[in-house]
């Protein structure tokens, strides 16, 4: 089996885990989103506050601690949808892994491997799951992880796309 039908036989799996991660994803960004306009609002509220206060004491100063706040809160409220965004596609990444440990796909990625390297290929066990081959001086590297991390572009760039 070549490489291209090893991503055929894998191509309900990633679906799977696409739909997944877009679901997830969807809730991550709102539950983000919700986390970073309570975050402005109260930074704008404190700006405000602090705008109120500093106009007693001369429009200059009022305006550089306003404008230096309110940069302050914006930067936080960043860090946290940044932050969101990573638990997130760590989150997909752990699941992705879990769920293709489930599929028992060493029968689909042994075939590739063979497919690949040709019948005399050494297969073994890779840890954490699937399968690694080599023939002479060439790996095929089927293990999970390696799996998962091929996948995780496509599925991060949908991730993206939902938040963006």
């Amino acid at each position: 089996m070549s490489m291209p039908a090893v991503g055929s036989a894998l191509e309900p799996v990633r679906r799977s885990i696409a739909a997944a991660a877009d679901a997830d994803a969807g809730r991550s960004l709102r539950a983000a989103e919700e986390r970073a306009a309570a975050t402005l609002a109260h930074a704008r509220a404190e700006a405000d506050r602090t705008v109120r206060e500093a106009r007693a004491a001369g429009a200059a100063e009022a305006k550089a601690l306003a404008g230096g706040e309110l940069a302050r809160r914006s930067r936080q409220a960043r860090t946290v949808v940044l932050s969101a965004r990573r638990e997130r596609y760590e989150e997909v990444r752990r699941r992705a892994l879990r769920l293709l440990q489930r599929a028992g796909l060493d029968p689909v990625l042994r075939r590739g491997i063979i497919g690949a390297l040709g019948p005399d290929a050494h297969i073994a066990p890779a840890p954490g799951g699937g399968l690694v081959g080599t023939a002479a001086d060439r790996t095929v590297d089927c293990s999970l992880g390696a799996l998962v991390e091929h996948v995780m572009p496509v599925v991060a760039g949908q991730i993206e796309e939902v938040w963006t």
